[in-house]
């Protein structure tokens, strides 16, 4: 095994997990630096909000939700798992260098996949929580909003 394989795999985890961390807080200063920025992100927040709030008071809305994103995780799997397969298997005695182009198009699906399970578990940990979720985004969402009329319906940089 590389150790400069092995490294930037151990380095990436804990940076992905400090992306993660500082994402809404940059989306939030983002946000503050002008008014069509923060008219945006006041958008964004408030929609979240909508939707989780959606969620939250109707369990249909949820179920379909959930059923939906289960559906789109499994396609992306199979997908990724039938393009291992032809990739690993097939491809490299028809296509030779090509299979390793559809094995990492595989992976990129399996990405994908987890990504999707990943947002689905957000969502419901939010629908759990969703007072404290509340609580949270009006916060914030009053933040920007008095940011924005500290610095003037005039300005937009």
């Amino acid at each position: 095994m590389d150790v400069n394989w092995l490294v930037s795999l151990l380095a990436s985890i804990p940076l992905s997990i400090l992306a993660n961390l500082l994402t809404p807080r940059l989306k939030n200063w983002w946000g503050r630096q002008s008014l069509s920025r923060s008219r945006h992100r006041i958008s964004q927040l408030e929609s979240d909000l909508a939707r989780i709030a959606k969620y939250a008071s109707s369990a249909s809305e949820l179920s379909l939700f959930l059923s939906a994103s289960i559906l789109r995780f499994l396609f992306l799997f199979a997908f990724a798992s039938a393009a291992t397969a032809l990739g690993t298997a097939l491809l490299p005695t028809v296509f030779g260098p090509f299979s390793s182009l559809i094995v990492a198009l595989a992976t990129g699906f399996y990405l994908s996949s987890g990504l999707l399970a990943a947002d689905a578990l957000e969502t419901l940990r939010k629908v759990r929580d969703f007072e404290q979720f509340q609580a949270s985004q009006n916060k914030i969402i009053s933040g920007l909003k008095a940011a924005t009329e500290r610095k003037g319906i005039g300005e937009s940089k």
